[in-house]
């Protein structure tokens, strides 16, 4: 061997060291390291914009809408956890960044990965609810344990209660994906579904005042565990979401050709997901302070007939996070017993509807 020849042996050893990364030894794997660096994009476009949308697609509200990420990446064959990570969006990377584009809202996240078959799961939103401890994450991260989200509950006459006021959790899976030697500046996007709503409730009675404590207003379903499957989890038992904040407002009505004071009470519920096979069993309900239930409504059943945005209606549920429902009540006040009370007209999300008096339509 010449010394020309020695010398361009020694100058290419450091190329060849320098190109065993951990996608290619087998190593430990390390953010932002090896050509097998993957970038997991996180998207956000199943909102309200999307029912109105010619295609059904909205824009990305991933930078406007969430603030948090906790990424979960699972081998696709035997189930185990192989990365972690949380963090906060505003610490994502943009694709200017990354020199892959020129926008530049935050939400990539680069992964270095080995060669292999992956399943993602990520959580997005948890942490802004650390404060009131509304949701934990359970799952014991081995062999296929993926984590499934849990609201929290107290015990309440007999069903577990929760009256928190939930800030926005989201969801999202890619269910299998493929990460080659050679897979630098591969894209892996991680579509985001939102997993909480917001429900306000405006009850107006036609003859009856409210004072405070009188009646109260529940959303009762068993959607209290939320897996990333896109399916939610049915508790053993149903789960009461309680209000968060009330108002009681009194006002002059017309009534019958005669002008008569009237109440409404006004209640802000947050609740978990909203699933459509759960449509017939989850219900607002009005209670009185003896916890008699004087008036209940169906919310799912109702919402699903109602929307013509799309055929789809767990998409429906899933974009449309805000709810806004208002009942005209009557009925005895005083004495559920002899009758439940009866809805003379029912709006929800500026849908309005009027029930026959028969009752057949009332949501009892």
């Amino acid at each position: 061997m010449n010394k020309l020849q020695r010398i361009l042996l020694y100058m290419s050893l450091p190329v060849v060291i320098a190109g065993l990364s951990s996608c290619e030894s087998g190593g430990p794997l390390f953010d932002d390291e090896g050509d097998c660096s993957v970038k997991v994009q996180f998207v956000y476009n199943k909102h309200r914009q999307a029912l109105h949308s010619i295609n059904g697609i909205g824009h990305d509200a991933f930078s406007n809408s969430v603030s948090s990420v906790h990424l979960f990446i699972y081998d696709a064959e035997s189930g185990d956890l192989v990365y972690e990570k949380k963090e906060k969006a505003a610490n994502l990377k943009s694709a200017a960044e990354l020199n892959i584009g020129s926008t530049t809202e935050k939400s990539f996240l680069p992964v270095d990965l080995n060669p292999g078959k992956y399943r993602l799961v990520a959580w997005c939103g948890l942490d802004d609810n650390d404060q009131n401890n509304a949701f934990e994450l359970t799952g014991d991260d081995t062999k296929g344990k993926f984590k499934t989200m849990t609201v929290k509950k107290n015990s309440s006459s007999g069903h577990p209660v929760n009256s928190e006021k939930y800030e926005a959790v989201y969801h999202g899976k890619v269910e299998s994906v493929e990460v080659t030697l050679n897979s630098g500046g591969q894209i892996i996007p991680v579509e985001l579904t939102k997993d909480t709503n917001d429900i306000a409730v405006w009850v107006q009675h036609t003859t009856a005042t409210f004072a405070d404590g009188d009646y109260y207003v529940v959303y009762k379903d068993a959607n209290g565990t939320v897996n990333f499957d896109d399916n939610s989890l049915a508790d053993e038992n149903l789960l009461e979401y309680h209000a968060h904040t009330t108002s009681l407002l009194t006002s002059d009505s017309e009534y019958n050709g005669s002008t008569v004071e009237a109440g409404a009470l006004i209640a802000h519920i947050s609740t978990s997901r909203l699933m459509q096979h759960r449509q017939d069993d989850a219900r607002i309900e009005v209670r009185n302070k003896a916890g008699e239930t004087v008036y209940s409504l169906p919310l799912i059943k109702y919402l699903t007939q109602m929307q013509t945005f799309t055929s789809d209606h767990q998409y429906y549920l899933d974009c449309e996070d805000t709810y806004n429902c208002t009942f005209y009540l009557t009925g005895e006040k005083e004495d559920p017993s002899t009758g439940a009370w009866v809805p003379m007209q029912i709006i929800i999300n500026n849908w309005v509807i009027v029930p026959p008096q028969s009752g057949e339509l009332s949501g009892n």
